[in-house]
C-alpha cells in the first residue's frame, strides 16, 4: 500500500489510513535500551527512518536480492560498531519469513545480540512463525 497515494485507489469503500511508525517508535523507546533499527531493503528506508527518528535511534538499511518468494539474499552493512546494541528488524510485511531468517542469520554471524523482529503486516505463510 505504500506505493499507492490513497486507499481509495484500491478500494471502493470508505477507508482510514493508520500509520504504524509512531506506535512502533514509542514501543521501542519505552522497551529497548540501545536499539539499532535494521531495514531489510532500500524500500524499507522510508518507514525505518521515520521510526528511528521518532525513537531517537540509529538505523541501517540492508541490500536485499529476491530470487523467488523463498530465495532471498541479504547483505549486511558493517555493524561492528553496533555490537552492544539490540538489533530491531523492521519490515512492512512478513509472509514467507525468508527476509527475516536471512537477516537474523547474517546478524548472528557478525556476533550481534539476538534481534527483535517487528512486522506491520504479518501473514506467516505455512510455518514461517516457527522458523523465525
Amino acid at each position: 500500500m505504500h506505493r499507492r497515494s490513497s486507499l481509495s485507489k484500491v478500494y471502493g469503500l470508505s477507508t482510514t489510513v493508520y500509520h504504524a511508525a509512531n506506535p512502533i517508535s514509542t514501543w521501542i523507546k519505552n522497551n529497548i535500551d540501545k536499539p539499532i533499527l535494521i531495514g531489510p531493503a532500500g524500500e524499507s528506508e522510508q518507514w525505518v527512518a521515520a521510526v528511528a527518528k521518532n525513537a531517537s535511534a540509529a538505523y541501517v538499511i540492508l541490500t536485499k536480492v529476491r530470487y523467488s518468494g523463498l530465495d532471498v539474499d541479504e547483505s549486511v552493512t558493517p555493524v561492528a560498531k553496533y555490537k552492544d546494541y539490540i538489533p530491531v528488524l523492521i519490515d512492512n510485511i512478513i509472509s514467507t519469513r525468508r527476509t527475516m531468517i536471512e537477516t537474523i542469520a547474517h546478524l548472528k554471524n557478525t556476533g550481534m545480540k539476538p534481534p527483535i523482529c517487528i512486522g506491520v503486516h504479518t501473514v506467516f505463510a505455512k510455518n514461517a512463525f516457527q522458523q523465525i
